[in-house]
């Protein structure tokens, strides 16, 4: 399985329609449906955003949407571009200012596929690796104890402060045990380190 370094976005015309694709790593469902509304924010004029996302998970995620393109002339022919690549973990739009030139069904098709296997050719592809998230509930003087770790060790870290610390981490998924033993064991094992409850609307 592969995923998408960074966003990256690539436009063509095709019958005086623009086709404007972008490529966006994101990590659930939820996240990629805010990145889809800003991605309808970048790109005013557009009637459509067909889109598909694919999840690394249990079970993998797969969703596509036409958004009013005539079905299966747009999203599904996206979603089969990211197969065809194996991408997992990333949303892949492909928004049309139309042109006044109907491209018809078949030709819908070609534009959408063609478009966005473009986008997946102009992007820098990373083997995927699997992450886990941790959520970590601990004193502040505890955090403070750990926090120059955990940021010096690039962990992507989530905080809030609400009568303690609670962090969220995402760590490779081999590595997790490793990262809870460190952190309870700088703690004196007063951290408390439990898998984190995924955000509503994730997955």
């Amino acid at each position: 399985m592969q995923t998408v370094a960074q966003p990256v976005e690539f436009e063509q015309v095709i019958r005086r329609s623009r086709f404007i694709g972008r490529l966006v790593p994101v990590e659930d469902r939820s996240q990629a449906a805010l990145e889809l509304e800003r991605i309808r924010d970048r790109v005013p004029g557009a009637r459509h955003h067909a889109a598909a996302i694919r999840v690394d998970g249990e079970p993998l995620l797969e969703h596509a949407t036409d958004d009013g393109e005539p079905s299966g002339t747009a999203g599904r022919p996206i979603l089969e571009v990211l197969r065809r690549h194996d991408l997992v973990d990333v949303l892949l739009v492909v928004s049309r200012v139309f042109g006044g030139v109907l491209l018809g069904a078949p030709g819908l098709v070609r534009a959408y596929a063609g478009t966005a296997a473009l986008v997946v050719k102009a992007a820098t592809l990373v083997p995927l690796v699997r992450t886990e998230r941790l959520e970590l509930d601990l004193s502040y003087p505890d955090w403070a104890r750990v926090e120059a770790w955990v940021r010096e060790a690039a962990i992507a870290v989530e905080v809030e402060f609400a009568g303690g610390v609670r962090a969220r981490v995402r760590v490779p998924a081999d590595l997790a045990g490793q990262v809870t033993e460190r952190l309870v064991q700088a703690t004196g094992g007063r951290a408390r380190v439990s898998p984190a409850r995924p955000p509503p609307g994730a997955g």
